[in-house]
């Protein structure tokens, strides 16, 4: 039911926008400390540890997601959708996904330690360390979304950035002390510890968003469960779109080159994936909000879906088009000389995480809506192709095969997540905008060409002034309508920090 007293509609519209600034403000300072941790490395490292540090961070981003995307993602969705729900379901919540942390990491070690996918015998530390942090993170990561569920958008944005902040601190720290790539991932480690005992404090701070026990009925317990289930379908599939690509530059290269062309291939994905973690910072507000709207207002839902996915569009394509037209201007920024290799690699990258993108927020919005079947199903046919377009194009083609096999997989499931949602949400193209920006694209790719950057001071102002031009043909050009451009002019000074909403649960956004 709705609750007896909500905010005004334009109160509203202030703190959910608020909320989504403070999440992106979150995201820059995490994606600062991450591309600092992963260009550092760069530098700190050989290139063939380097590429084994990547190969493990490969492994850990993917089993995070096993215990990252079931159990605390339909938790944060049940907590937004229903304010009675109790105390019992963290809890509940948390069991569960210490089990399947449990289950994942045995699978995990018994595979890579001397197993059918074993990197190497110097890896063995390495996945241990992984291993440990996947199950602190099962139940840290959980607390974390409980968070989220409650709007405590403040706390979760804290707790986002300090994950990363810990990784550079304590990684980089341990690597001066001589401990090499096992140093770099203790980082990890430490930071699963911090992220389990501030989640707590914070759920502590907010304990009054969350009713005393009032115990769970096998019916509830079912129902999260298939809730969870189809979830994690779907994340699974992204998940694996995002990180398998590198794993199987590792598997499928020859032995004594995986490492370095590992590497190579990682610093392409850490550019390339930029403007997805960006979007996943922003994802953070919108999929509680979506899930609330969806109970409660089902067209407010495919509204709010259709603005954020406009929004998307409009951040990401002048990324897209740097990464795909200037690769090496980007790459000189923030690697050294050999890393240039990675170039090709980097602009076909692009293309397919731009995709990725669009298939996240279009998945993120049916499985707020209750429609996470449909996702669950379609990305598992995109993630079969991908393997076999690795299987079929690395051998071939190396790191830019990976990289073509992975784009055309990520253009296959946003157009199979297109086609499942253009009906649900009454999405549709407007041909004269699309004009627009691609004049405002055109723009930004000539500004950027006639510098003609050839150091990395000049290859920064280049791109500065492309973006800057870019923002200036969409203002002028009359993309952003009048009321756009006004909430964008109050945003930009800074501002008061929303009150996180779990302290008032009946003001609900």
């Amino acid at each position: 039911m709705p609750p007896a007293t909500a905010p005004a509609p334009a109160a509203m519209k202030s703190r959910v926008a608020t909320s989504t600034v403070l999440m992106f403000a979150s995201f820059f300072v995490a994606a600062l400390f991450d591309y600092a941790f992963s260009a550092g490395m760069t530098w700190m490292l050989a290139p063939e540890d380097y590429g084994a540090l990547s190969v493990a961070m490969s492994f850990f981003l993917l089993l995070s997601y096993f215990v990252g995307s079931g159990f605390p993602m339909s938790l944060a969705k049940v907590l937004a959708e229903r304010e009675g729900a109790s105390r019992g379901l963290i809890r509940y919540a948390v069991r569960g996904n210490l089990v399947l942390s449990f289950l994942v990491v045995a699978l995990f070690l018994a595979l890579t330690l001397g197993g059918p996918l074993s990197p190497g015998e110097h890896y063995e530390t390495l996945l241990i360390a992984v291993a440990a942090t996947i199950l602190l993170l099962s139940v840290g990561t959980t607390l974390h979304y409980a968070l989220q569920g409650r709007m405590a958008f403040t706390s979760f944005a804290l707790l986002h950035a300090s994950k990363s902040v810990s990784k550079l601190l304590f990684g980089a720290l341990f690597v001066l002390l001589g401990f090499g790539v096992a140093g770099a991932l203790g980082g990890l480690v430490v930071g699963g510890i911090l992220l389990i005992l501030a989640a707590a404090l914070l759920l502590r701070k907010h304990a009054d968003a969350f009713p005393e026990d009032q115990g769970l009925e096998e019916a509830e317990k079912r129902r999260f469960l298939r809730d969870t289930g189809a979830i994690f379908l779907g994340s699974l599939a992204l998940t694996l779109l995002m990180n398998l690509d590198l794993l199987a530059v590792k598997y499928l290269s020859p032995v004594g080159e995986s490492d370095r062309l590992a590497a190579y291939y990682q610093s392409a994905s850490i550019l390339a994936k930029a403007p997805l973690w960006a979007l996943i910072a922003g994802l953070s507000v919108f999929f509680p909000l979506m899930s609330r709207e969806a109970a409660r207002n089902p067209a407010a839902a495919s509204a709010l879906l259709r603005k954020v996915l406009r929004w998307t569009l409009l951040a990401l394509a002048p990324v897209a088009v740097l990464l795909a037209a200037f690769p090496g201007i980007l790459i000189e920024i923030l690697f050294p000389q050999a890393y240039q290799a990675a170039a090709p690699a980097l602009a076909v990258s692009a293309l397919g995480m731009g995709a990725l993108c669009v298939c996240f927020v279009l998945t993120r919005g049916l499985q707020a809506t209750h429609r996470a079947s449909t996702p669950g199903a379609f990305l598992a046919v995109t993630a079969a192709l991908q393997v076999a377009l690795l299987v079929a194009f690395i051998p071939k083609w190396g790191i830019l095969g990976a990289a073509a096999a992975t784009s055309l997989a990520c253009l296959a499931g946003a157009l199979l997540a297109l086609g499942a949602s253009v009906r649900a949400f009454k999405l549709r193209v407007d041909p004269w905008a699309v004009l627009k920006v691609t004049t405002a694209l055109g723009l930004l790719a000539a500004v950027v060409a006639a510098f003609a950057p050839a150091t990395r001071l000049e290859a920064l102002l280049a791109v500065s002034a492309g973006l800057f031009a870019y923002a200036a043909a969409l203002l002028l050009l009359g993309v952003l309508s009048p009321e756009e451009r006004r909430r964008l002019a109050r945003l930009l000074p800074a501002g008061r920090a929303p009150r996180d909403e779990a302290a008032s649960p009946t003001e609900e956004a």
